[in-house]
């Protein structure tokens, strides 16, 4: 019975390192899809001026 318990016990460890380790990705993944957010507002950005640039120079070639 001892070896049952023990067995039990090691088993409730590994899925509470499990349930951590899954927590900690999902952390992860939710600050990894905040910065693409971030990189998205500023890729848009970029190149709204990069299109206002070549807005002026074709204005200022003629």
């Amino acid at each position: 019975m001892k070896d049952i318990n023990k067995l039990l016990e090691e088993r409730k460890g590994n899925l509470q390192e499990t349930l951590n380790a899954i927590q900690s990705l999902q952390s992860q993944l939710q600050q990894a899809q905040e910065q693409a957010l971030i990189l998205k507002g500023a890729i848009a950005q970029l190149e709204e001026l990069n299109k206002e640039d070549v807005e002026e120079e074709s204005t200022d070639k003629e």
